[in-house]
């Protein structure tokens, strides 16, 4: 089931958006929460690891062990951009833009990874 929060989608099966039971038991799925709550357009998102940290009343450490997970598992992609380092959401699990460009990513790959 797909809930539209104006343009944002957040897909609620984790099933079908990739999360395996694996991964939700290995992270804190607040943090996920904050990096969407986090995105700009097209999912993504100029986040600290401390920012995270300071939110959840948790150490950075424990965010960036999290994150990595969340990497490893492709549910979020560690980029660096002209404006520094970046996290993008997977689109399976939330998107933010226009439905076209959610299309055109969801069913293409990227030179450094799988989209999808």
């Amino acid at each position: 089931m797909i809930e539209k929060l104006g343009f944002l989608l957040i897909e609620e099966d984790a099933e079908y958006a990739g999360i395996s039971k694996d991964v939700l038991i290995r992270i804190n799925p607040n943090i996920l929460l904050i990096i969407i709550s986090e995105i700009e357009y097209e999912n993504i998102c100029y986040i600290s690891q401390s920012y995270i940290a300071e939110q959840l009343g948790i150490s950075q450490p424990n965010v960036s062990k999290n994150i990595k997970v969340l990497a490893d598992h492709n549910l979020i992609f560690k980029e660096n951009t002209k404006k520094g380092k970046a996290l993008r959401v997977n689109c399976r699990i939330a998107w933010k833009g226009n439905k076209s460009s959610a299309f055109n990513i969801a069913f293409a790959k990227d030179s450094e990874h799988e989209i999808l």
